[in-house]
């Protein structure tokens, strides 16, 4: 379980970097296609991450970019290095987030492993 304080300071930084357009560093992202994305007024994460419907405010752009934001964070910040495990429930978007989430952290840099549920 990752410690409460610990998350919110994760949880300030990505949302003040996933607003940033376009990425400032690795050379393994394509600058000229990078997307910038219209974000909710609101703060991005709340108590339990990201909430919000499928196909509107959950894209696979966004999850690309919070992987990708959110994995600098943790190589930045991070003690040691470690594979980072994404696991999933059965919803019809869970595929499209979790691939897209584990693009970004492995653009950044990253082993990511993902957990499918089987029905």
């Amino acid at each position: 379980m990752v410690n409460a304080a610990l998350k919110t300071s994760y949880s300030a930084r990505l949302d003040q970097t996933i607003s940033m357009t376009p990425p400032v560093s690795p050379q393994n992202v394509n600058l000229q296609t990078w997307t910038p994305l219209t974000l909710p007024a609101t703060p991005l994460f709340g108590t339990d991450g990201i909430r919000g419907q499928a196909g509107e405010l959950l894209t696979a752009p966004l999850a690309l970019q919070v992987g990708f934001w959110a994995g600098h964070v943790l190589r930045n910040h991070a003690r040691s290095g470690g594979t980072i495990i994404i696991g999933q429930d059965s919803r019809n978007s869970s595929d499209m987030l979790a691939m897209s989430l584990s693009a970004g952290l492995t653009a950044a840099g990253l082993e990511v492993w993902v957990r499918f549920v089987q029905d």
